[in-house]
């Protein structure tokens, strides 16, 4: 039942949601959070992605028409992307910002559009404690919902190989310098590696009947392909520290146990051995998925203590206090 709030004021969330990543997937989560407890819509300047479209509706701004949000709180979810005029003529009782790409230089001048020079207060909502650490100024950390109903264990299904997945969006930066080569051992290694949004590394790793290359997958298909793995290796680029990594909640939230690297946002929730693993080099993360591979029931015991940590993140109490922030200004984010 929909807990809404007469005195809560509207909330609009604004994204371009021209691709599916996670900024746009915080956008959604958010809205379906949010829409809970009081009136939300998410609000575009640009084409929306279809895919996108079907998880949450989505409002086109047309300053000519005059069709765009006016009053209550404005959520701006990330800072990397032009605001348009209709913003001069809104009236927002607050405005919030959420600084989820680590580029300062950006940061600093979407805050210069959004207070109109200083006129209005802008709040900053900070995707990981890195992120607020750089940045250096004030503003709660709160990072990207999961939708738990979505992402949930199944029941175990016995299998051949052991399967090691990773998905983000299908780019280089996405990838550590090293994944390929690790990619490759693993496969001479007996593991199966299956890479959603990996196509860009074609022209990098030799041909492996055990290395799966695929495009992009929808949001709606991502449960499924979560849980047909038996671990979830993340890195990226050094020229793309990930400032948060929600893909990596949503693997956890499946109960996979996740390896990342240490400069990860996520990393700030992980406890290494017990709900996942921190892992910089390639042997590092060699040596956690060959004993993962042969202990069974330590993969299974940091799957569901990774699910758990999610459940304590994004229960039902935990959502109500991320909304009361976004309502009411209320203290008791999690950080």
């Amino acid at each position: 039942m929909k807990r809404e709030d007469a005195l809560s004021p509207p909330v609009h969330l604004i994204n371009p949601m021209t691709e599916v990543g996670g900024s746009e997937l915080h956008t959604v989560d958010m809205w379906r959070v949010l829409s809970r407890y009081t009136r939300a819509t998410v609000w575009s300047e640009r084409p929306v992605d279809p895919q996108l479209a079907a998880l949450a509706p989505v409002e086109r701004i047309h300053l000519g028409k005059l069709h765009f949000p006016r009053q209550g709180v404005f959520l701006f979810v990330g800072a990397y992307f032009e605001v348009g005029a209709w913003w001069r003529f809104a009236r927002p009782s607050r405005t919030l910002l959420l600084y989820n790409i680590d580029n300062p230089r950006r940061l600093e001048y979407a805050l210069a559009r959004l207070s109109l020079g200083g006129r209005r207060r802008v709040e900053l909502i900070y995707a990981s404690k890195r992120l607020k650490a750089e940045a250096g100024l004030p503003g709660v950390v709160e990072d990207s919902p999961i939708d738990l109903d979505r992402y949930q264990p199944a029941r175990a299904v016995p299998r051949n190989e052991f399967v090691v997945g990773r998905a983000s969006r299908d780019d280089p930066l996405k990838f550590s310098d090293d994944d390929p080569a690790l990619f490759e051992r693993l496969a001479a290694a007996g593991f199966h590696v299956r890479i959603a949004g990996g196509t860009c590394l074609r022209a990098r790793i030799a041909p492996h009947p055990r290395i799966e290359l695929l495009p992009v997958l929808s949001p709606l298909a991502m449960p499924h392909f979560m849980l047909g793995l038996d671990c979830f290796v993340y890195r990226t680029s050094p020229e793309w520290p990930e400032s948060y990594g929600r893909v990596i909640a949503e693997a956890m939230a499946c109960g996979v146990p996740p390896v990342v690297a240490s400069n990860a946002g996520i990393a700030q929730h992980i406890r290494h051995g017990e709900n996942g693993f921190i892992a910089d080099t390639n042997e590092e993360v060699m040596d956690i998925l060959l004993t993962l591979r042969e202990d069974r029931e330590l993969r299974a015991r940091v799957g569901v203590a990774a699910r758990r940590t999610m459940e304590e993140r994004y229960g039902e109490e935990q959502l109500a206090r991320i909304a009361a922030y976004y309502l009411r200004g209320e203290a008791g984010v999690p950080a």
